[in-house]
């Protein structure tokens, strides 16, 4: 599957209906362009800083630019978000809470 996305120029992810979706995980960990709808659980999982579609001339228009070269995205903060440490840290604080009460 690393394979596949490594060879991939660009993950387009058309999704109308979703809950958490690994597919952006694994193209954030393959450093892969992606595009995505403009649904509430993508807005959710990239923290509003990540360009999504809402319609097909937006993921064209997206797609050929990665393709070109024109645009480059910066995963980076988005890595962050669902770094082992953030992980940690928030269970660490939701335990604590439950522990409290």
């Amino acid at each position: 599957l690393n394979y596949i996305y490594n060879i991939c120029d660009v993950l387009a992810i058309p999704s109308i209906n979703e809950g958490f979706n690994y597919p952006f995980l694994e193209g954030l960990g393959a450093n892969i362009p992606m595009v995505m709808s403009n649904i509430p659980i993508f807005k959710e999982i990239t923290n509003y800083k990540f360009p999504l579609m809402n319609n097909l001339n937006d993921y064209l228009t997206y797609i050929k630019a990665f393709c070109n070269g024109e645009l480059i995205y910066n995963y980076e903060s988005l890595k962050e978000l669902y770094s082992i440490n953030i992980f940690k840290e928030k269970m660490i604080k939701f335990y604590n809470k439950v522990y409290e009460q």
